[in-house]
């Protein structure tokens, strides 16, 4: 009985991940139609992960630039440079590889976020690389800032989510 409750709370929640990747790839079609914009789309995953920032920063003749930020003073940290090799995010951009840092690790307390001097205090970070053709050309972190941690097993749907956001952005 007790392994039947379990099996049935495991579909249950894999129904409920299902659900949130149905309703984000129709959201992709309808940024795709001009309907949304991106910003819909950064709501529906801050959702999914639990985050309080989200941020997507872009390569530009290679420089890392916060493209997109929600969840915190956007005219703050839009369009700011992050430096190479001193920010969590470039680290990201530059390695091409996803960077999931656990609850109150000590590198988010070693490296700033962004960029120096910066006011972000992260508790938790998901970071996951835009790639286009084997290129990372961006990327796109999720951030606990409270102590409410991200979700963990929101992980591959975020993983999913970068891969149509390379598209977007590229």
């Amino acid at each position: 009985e007790l392994e039947r409750e379990k099996r049935f709370q495991d579909i249950e929640e894999r129904i409920e991940e299902l659900l949130v990747q149905r309703r984000i790839l129709n959201l992709f079609n309808e940024l795709n139609v001009s309907k949304i914009s991106i910003k819909d789309i950064i709501a529906e995953c801050i959702n999914l992960s639990r985050a309080e920032l989200c941020f997507v920063g872009v390569e530009k003749s290679g420089k890392t630039f916060i493209h997109d930020i929600f969840g915190v003073n956007e005219e703050e940290y839009a369009k700011k440079e992050c430096p190479s090799g001193i920010s969590i995010a470039s680290l990201v951009l530059e390695g091409g590889r996803e960077l999931l840092l656990p609850y109150n690790s000590g590198f988010l307390r070693e490296k700033p976020l962004l960029f120096p001097g910066e006011s972000i205090r992260a508790k938790q970070f998901f970071g996951f690389p835009l790639v286009i053709e084997d290129i990372a050309i961006g990327v796109i972190g999720f951030v606990s800032i409270s102590d409410t941690g991200l979700r963990e097993n929101s992980i591959n749907n975020l993983r999913d989510i970068s891969t149509f956001l390379s598209l977007y952005y590229s």
